[in-house]
């Protein structure tokens, strides 16, 4: 990616991103909006965003919430099968097999599969109930067969013996 800062007078700054321009105009700052303003001493110096943080060219360096991560200098929820226990990572980090999470909200850690579920994928949309004459304990990507001489509960989540004189 090439990138070419050019500033003039009316504080407008020039990006060229393989060909494409952009102009972007900000109040008294020449800095670009992935950068803050350090004004030490009254003399602009252009610094990157910090890890985890939103700049918009001038002083004003924004933090991004627990669960959330920087995406294009705007904060992001992790999205559908991920979590984001830091905001200075910079990508979210994938859900443990037989765990989830919701994409709808800022994602700090992944949720365990319940009992009488399974959590193929780690999306919110994978998880289903066991179908009948299954089982799952927690923590399960598929759920497993009623093995001979027991039976599981309707909700998927039980399994015991067989009753005296009776089979499965």
């Amino acid at each position: 990616m090439v990138k070419i800062r050019c500033s003039t007078n009316n504080n407008i700054i020039i990006l060229i991103y393989l060909g494409l321009i952009q102009l972007i105009k900000l109040a008294n700052s020449a800095c670009l909006t992935t950068e803050y303003n350090s004004n030490y001493d009254n003399t602009e110096t252009c610094l990157p965003c910090p890890s985890g943080h939103t700049c918009d060219g001038s002083q004003t360096i924004t933090a991004c919430a627990l669960g959330k991560y920087v995406k294009n200098n705007v904060c992001e929820n992790c999205g559908d099968g991920f979590f984001c226990p830091d905001p200075t990572l910079s990508d979210p980090i994938p859900c443990p097999v037989g765990t989830y999470s919701s994409s709808t909200t800022a994602n700090l850690e992944c949720k365990p599969c319940e009992a009488g579920k399974k959590c193929p994928d780690g999306t919110l949309n994978s998880r289903t109930d066991c179908a009948t004459g299954y089982y799952s304990t927690g923590y399960a990507t598929e759920c497993s067969e009623c093995p001979a001489g027991y039976e599981c509960d309707v909700n998927g989540q039980l399994i015991k013996s067989c009753q005296p004189g009776t089979y499965s």
